[in-house]
């Protein structure tokens, strides 16, 4: 029952925050209304992996691109909360950030961020912007992204959670 009442509230938690998330994802992945090629590999919209054949992704409005970034931001949630257990027990600006990461590197590229999730389950973040530091993730992101991502976790750090 608990269990249920914590994750019902973490959802309404989520649907008041959206903004914020939007905001974060949409301004590092920047966006782009035609296919582009990443790293060998095309993307449409707000940073969407395309399968398949590109040109099936051309033209498309503007309305239709958010369909598509409202679809990954939900599979990137779902990945978040499945790979850190302990994902609603950290600030907003902290689960941002790994939703942040699970849009931006898959579930499977957030699954292999193992000694960065240790630290997040420990709720240790200098350790947590430690390993974004030395990953290859933030050499290949840029520096904007990861030295946002390593403040965000440093500042986390010097949080005194209040308890009454």
């Amino acid at each position: 029952m608990v269990r249920l009442l914590l994750l019902l509230l973490a959802g309404s938690l989520c649907a008041q925050s959206q903004a914020q998330y939007d905001e974060h994802i949409q301004r590092f992945e920047g966006y782009r209304s035609q296919p582009y090629v990443l790293n060998n590999r095309a993307h449409v919209g707000w940073g969407h992996l395309i399968v398949g054949d590109p040109a099936r992704y051309r033209n498309l409005s503007r309305a239709d691109h958010l369909t598509i970034y409202r679809s990954d931001f939900n599979t990137a949630y779902r990945a978040a909360i499945a790979e850190i257990p302990s994902f609603y027990s950290h600030p907003t600006e902290v689960r941002v950030l790994i939703v942040g990461l699970a849009f931006n590197l898959g579930q499977r590229g957030l699954r292999d961020f193992v000694r960065f999730r240790v630290a997040l389950a420990r709720h240790d973040y200098l350790s947590a912007a430690r390993e974004l530091r030395d990953s290859k993730w933030s050499r290949q992101v840029g520096r904007n992204r990861s030295q946002s991502y390593i403040q965000t976790l440093t500042s986390a750090a010097f949080v005194i959670p209040f308890t009454p």
